[in-house]
């Protein structure tokens, strides 16, 4: 912290007509941390950085009426904010491969790993609130949509160095080896994924396989009931026929054997009175 508020100090500032503090550079605090684990003679470090930055905004010289010295630090300012958003726009529009010119300004030298390299950047923008200045809010706007579209792929950064030589292809060839059984795991896992493809490809064909012949011996099942049932009530209304039609020749004897006897009660009773007259 103290060496962040030595540098605060030492920062450049100065009256205009738009602020009283006005700042008259960027200011650029870079804090690198390094650890190292030692394992015999091989040493593993890894290394990390803090970039706290502070830009000096864009100014106008209409507006802030700057003169001579102030002037030229406004240019160089506006210069290096102009470089900084056309680096970040060419970052986050152009394909992987495009050369980008970090190099165009010792800001976005300074910063290249935070515009699109190994990095987490966020970035804080001011805007006024006066309707006065909408151009420069709606500059202010676009940097930051840009700003957001700007992809880091961050990653810690590893380094092994050794004193001992032998101790060093020691350790190369014990990687080597590992690159080396990692590769061969790799594949096998590849051979059984396909198998586990395969057999479950073959699972997948048998049961739908034997689906297909499920339905097929479910549809002859219904099938053969289908008919069992249509001969079973073309039997039952054969019975019921045939029944009715002994019912019915039956009744027609019963009447038959009625009128008969009747007749011959009449035929009887007929004879009687006969016998009697005579």
């Amino acid at each position: 912290m103290n060496h962040l508020w030595r540098g605060w100090d030492q920062r450049k500032v100065a009256e205009t007509s738009m602020n009283r503090e006005s700042s008259r550079s960027h200011a650029v605090f870079m804090l690198t941390l390094i650890t190292e684990r030692t394992d015999g003679a091989v040493v593993n470090s890894r290394s990390s950085r803090l970039n706290l930055v502070d830009l000096a905004g864009s100014e106008r010289q209409g507006q802030t009426h700057n003169t001579g010295e102030q002037l030229k630090e406004a240019g160089s300012i506006n210069n290096s904010l102009s470089i900084l958003a056309r680096i970040i726009r060419t970052v986050s529009t152009s394909k992987e491969g495009t050369y980008v010119g970090y190099r165009d300004s010792l800001l976005t030298h300074l910063l290249r790993d935070s515009l699109g390299g190994n990095a987490k950047t966020t970035v804080i923008v001011n805007i006024h609130p006066n309707a006065e200045f909408i151009g420069d809010t709606g500059s202010t706007l676009t940097f930051a949509v840009n700003c957001k579209k700007v992809k880091n792929t961050a990653h810690v950064n590893v380094a092994i160095s050794c004193k001992d030589v032998e101790s060093l292809k020691k350790l190369v060839e014990k990687n080597e080896h590992l690159l080396k059984e990692n590769e061969k795991l790799q594949e096998e896992l590849a051979e059984q994924k396909e198998i586990y493809v395969l057999e479950k490809n073959q699972r997948e064909a048998a049961d739908n396989e034997f689906a297909k012949m499920k339905n097929e011996y479910e549809l002859i099942i219904k099938n053969i009931m289908d008919e069992l049932n249509k001969e079973k009530l073309e039997k039952v209304q054969i019975e019921k026929e045939r029944d009715e039609a002994a019912a019915a020749q039956k009744h027609e004897n019963l009447s038959q054997n009625c009128t008969n006897l009747r007749e011959k009660m009449i035929e009887g009773f007929d004879s009687d009175i006969s016998t009697e007259a005579r």
